[in-house]
């Protein structure tokens, strides 16, 4: 387990965006868009999850959260310029700037920014 990001460019996007960004056409309609994680394209990693706190079991979706879940992701995939697998992926994909947000994990935000600093001296 791990924290799951939001990745953008700076130089391209504004505003820091928020996560609906994945789900919003203002970033198809800019070229390049989106990116997020294949597992992500599963209903039961898209739905709102309960803290183990509470007692809940996170991925115990009853029939109508799995619905809107699957509905959400049916509206993201015309989206989403790549799901990727490899953190590798993502990663080629900003550098090339073919993606300008993305969900992501801290190394690509980190492996990006390493890239940053190196060429700016």
């Amino acid at each position: 387990m791990g924290a799951n990001t939001l990745l953008y460019n700076t130089a391209k996007v504004g505003t820091a965006p928020k996560l609906s960004a994945l789900y919003d056409a203002k970033y198809k309609a800019r070229s390049p868009f989106p990116t997020t994680r294949s597992r992500s394209r599963t209903p039961r990693c898209t739905s709102p999850r309960r803290s183990r706190r509470s007692g809940s079991r996170p991925y115990a979706l009853d029939d109508k959260q799995l619905t809107a879940a699957a509905d959400l992701l049916k509206r993201q995939r015309p989206l989403i310029r790549k799901y990727w697998s490899l953190a590798s992926d993502e990663i080629d994909l900003f550098k090339n700037g073919d993606a300008v947000v993305g969900a992501s994990w801290p190394y690509q935000t980190i492996t990006l920014q390493a890239r940053r600093s190196r060429s700016r001296t």
